[in-house]
């Protein structure tokens, strides 16, 4: 929980309140039907580890598309890569991790957060607009076809 807090804040700030809790969110359920889709039949998998990873993707889609425009998000860049890439070699290495929560998690999180970005300005913090609320709809309606279709074709 300590990344939500450190990372969670600074983007809860960059993207606004409601976009946040859509992005958390929405980086959960990818999370959990990445595990739905990918994970052995009868997985059991706690806690909000997916929608973590969300956040830092969105944190690192959002640094690398305003690198530009201020030192700090080029500076934010490296250091949210080279966390990726410890927490994605633990994520691999050690046992009992799920991967698939912690990938799909970070896909969400980051398309998620370049859906926000559409429509030329690379503020986030604007209300949802036209563009982008479609495409985060688009988002949330591919996760919920793909658990329908996994439910369907469930065999265990």
């Amino acid at each position: 929980m300590w990344a939500l807090w450190v990372v969670g804040g600074y983007m809860e700030v960059a993207v606004g309140r409601l976009k946040f809790v859509v992005l958390y969110l929405i980086s959960g359920l990818a999370g959990s039907v990445l595990v739905l889709v990918a994970a052995p039949v009868g997985s059991l998998v706690v806690g909000a580890s997916g929608a973590i990873f969300g956040i830092f993707g969105a944190l690192a889609v959002h640094a690398f598309l305003n690198r530009g425009r201020d030192f700090q998000s080029r500076a934010l860049l490296g250091n949210v890569l080279f966390l990726l890439v410890i927490n994605l070699m633990f994520t691999f290495s050690a046992g009992r991790v799920s991967w698939q929560a912690h990938i799909g998690g970070l896909l969400a999180g980051a398309v998620t957060v370049f859906a926000m970005m559409l429509g030329g300005r690379k503020d986030p913090r604007r209300p949802f607009g036209t563009i982008d609320g479609l495409a985060v709809a688009g988002i949330v309606l591919v996760l919920v076809v793909i658990t329908a279709w996994r439910v369907a074709t469930f065999s265990g």
